[in-house]
């Protein structure tokens, strides 16, 4: 199921971008003191210490995105003229970062990713440190800049441990997932193989629910669906079903559950997702999962359109969510609808995915709009990945051009 497609999966597998902090570093108003509007709001920032304020400041700013822009921007210069302390602290840094990569701003996410790893290394916090690498790897790999992760995984093993007993073992630990970044970046790459071979030479414990994790990513991005699955299965037989590992396997039934969905096996994936939708109804991404696999599945669209009816209220400019609507009603036949959801999805920063573009052209194409719909699948296959499941779109859409290179493509455009 496309929603753990590769490079949601790499977020997934790292640290989570951990924000939520009270040891701050005292930021300076930057010169001249704030006089906008803009300068203020950012400002304010430094004071958000709490994970669910930032969440929701961030989920607000990404309403209007040619607005979030503009103060993306702000933010930037603010930073730029700052003569000595930076405006920013860890923590609005982390929040600006997160919002530079939402807005695929490449080098604003760069920007502020190096200030959080400064004020990191100020704080002498080997957690922060390694959260702030993590997170900043995964914004290069996201953006397809390769050598740069590479070489910031090669810092991350580099580091030396910080005089603190206490806090070495969050240097061992992110050295472990420098490691599965760099098997990562080697696949994506294009090299499978030697990324599995890198995986082997790295001297962890073959059979560690860490490193069958990342075997099982790689198995899933070479399409081999089943020994992953099988993997993602061990690795649940591993963990303890107590309270303090419930978080551990909510994110592999989560996994697996959408694998299975990828797999065709809609009876195993409604099971594993239902299971955690009785525990958290409201959960946009699991309404959102659970209603995609229906909805590809042609099952139960009703419910399936009222459960992403209910992620996409949750998060109105998820790209993916729109998508899911988009399709949902596509295989209920209302195309208009659908088109308008899908232009909505298409529109924002994150959706011009492979996937979502092959799903616009199939609206297009249902509505009679043939040249556009070759314009989309042409533009799907610029952004299709080395995965084996974009292998198979690609195919897929090939063979669609040829149909549509034998039909009719005079049909109407889009203004």
């Amino acid at each position: 199921m496309r929603r753990c497609s590769i490079l949601p999966l790499l977020i997934g597998l790292a640290m989570p971008m951990v924000l939520v902090d009270a040891a701050l570093v005292h930021a300076a108003p930057p010169s001249g003191q704030q006089t906008t509007k803009e300068k203020r709001e950012l400002l304010e920032l430094n004071g958000l210490i709490y994970e669910q304020n930032q969440t929701a400041w961030l989920q607000e700013k990404l309403k209007d995105h040619e607005q979030a822009k503009k103060l993306l921007a702000v933010a930037v210069a603010m930073l730029k003229e700052s003569d000595k302390e930076p405006p920013f602290n860890y923590s609005a840094a982390g929040t600006l970062a997160v919002l530079a990569g939402e807005l695929h701003d490449h080098d604003a996410g760069n920007l502020f990713f190096k200030l959080c790893v400064d004020h990191a290394k100020q704080l002498q916090s080997d957690r922060k440190l390694v959260i702030s690498y993590l997170n900043w790897i995964d914004h290069n790999i996201q953006g397809k800049h390769y050598n740069a992760a590479e070489k910031l995984c090669k810092e991350l093993m580099e580091l030396e441990a910080n005089s603190d007993p206490a806090q070495a073992r969050f240097l061992l630990l992110g050295r472990a997932y420098a490691v599965r970044k760099s098997v990562q970046i080697q696949c994506l790459r294009g090299d499978a193989e030697g990324a599995l071979a890198k995986l082997d030479q790295s001297g962890f414990n073959k059979d560690s629910p860490f490193i069958l994790e990342t075997r099982a990513w790689v198995l899933q991005y070479l399409h081999k669906y089943d020994e992953a699955a099988d993997i993602y299965e061990r690795i649940l037989k591993l963990i303890p079903e107590d309270e303090d590992n419930r978080r551990e396997r909510e994110k592999f039934s989560r996994i697996l559950g959408s694998l299975y969905g990828d797999m065709g096996k809609v009876d195993k994936a409604t099971e594993l997702l239902m299971a955690l939708l009785k525990q958290n109804p409201e959960d946009a991404g699991l309404n959102n999962d659970l209603g995609y696999i229906w909805a590809d599945n042609d099952q139960r669209l009703d419910e399936a359109e009222k459960m992403i009816r209910k992620a996409v209220e949750a998060e109105p400019n998820n790209a993916s969510y729109l998508d899911s609507l988009a399709w949902v009603l596509f295989k209920k036949k209302q195309y208009e609808d659908a088109k308008k959801y899908m232009m909505q999805a298409t529109g924002l920063p994150r959706g011009q995915s492979s996937e979502i573009l092959d799903h616009l052209g199939d609206i297009h194409w249902a509505l009679g709009e043939k040249r556009d719909a070759v314009s989309a699948w042409k533009r799907a296959m610029e952004q299709a990945t080395g995965s084996g499941r974009d292998l198979k779109r690609k195919a897929e859409i090939e063979k669609k051009l040829k149909d549509a290179g034998e039909a009719d493509t005079t049909g109407k455009a889009d203004g």
